[in-house]
This record gives structure tokens, sequence and C-alpha cells, in this order.
């Protein structure tokens, strides 16, 4: 499986990995406060109104992301729903900026393959 691999550093240390798959699914490991890694999934669903669905390891659902873009600045934008009361609000902030870089490189990564075919 191809895919294009990030490391994620939290005040200096590395926190865990996110990996970029050639289909656009993206699966986040971050290390918890116990040292733990917990596994997350962004996948993205729709055609015409694509969003992008932010899953824990037992595929519950998180919060969605929903594309926007402002071509006055040519910049994507976000909104959310569904967002999950499991996660204390700092865990929420983290997850959603993540989520957002990864959804930025899916967006346009998903322009590149459009333009060459794959």
């Amino acid at each position: 499986m191809l895919y294009t691999k990030y490391s994620i550093f939290k005040n200096g240390f590395e926190a865990g990995e996110l990996k970029l798959k050639l289909n656009g699914d993206l699966i986040f490991k971050l290390k918890n406060k116990e040292g733990v890694i917990d596994t997350f999934s962004m996948n993205q669903e729709g055609f015409w109104k694509p969003h992008f669905l932010f899953l824990n390891e037992s595929e519950e659902l998180i919060f969605k992301l929903r594309p926007y873009t402002n071509w006055k600045r040519v910049q994507y934008n976000y909104t959310t729903d569904s967002i999950s009361q499991h996660y204390q609000r700092n865990q929420l902030h983290e997850l959603l900026l993540l989520a957002g870089f990864g959804a930025n490189r899916n967006m346009a990564l998903g322009i590149y393959r459009d333009f060459i075919g794959v």
C-alpha cells in the first residue's frame, strides 16, 4: 500500500504519526497521556458535497468535517457537526487541527489525482 507518512510532534516530542494513503484515507496514531497509542481514521464520503468522517478505532464517529471553498482567497474552510461528547475539549481541538491538515492535503491531492487521472 502506497502512502505518505508525517510525524506529529507536541512540545518537542514525537506524539504520533499521520499516514495519507493514495486512496485518500488517513490514519492517525497518537500517544495519549498514559503512552498508549490511539488510532483514528478519516475517510472522505460524498461526491457532489464531499465531507470527512473522523472515526476512532471502534469505527465510532467523533465528528464530521465539511469543507467549503472560498474562491476569492483560494482556501478551504471547514464546518464541523456530529461532535462526540466522549472526548475532552483539548483532545477535540488537537484532533480538529490534525483533521484540518489531513483534509487540506487530501483535497489538494484529490485535485491532483483528478488532473492526472488516477
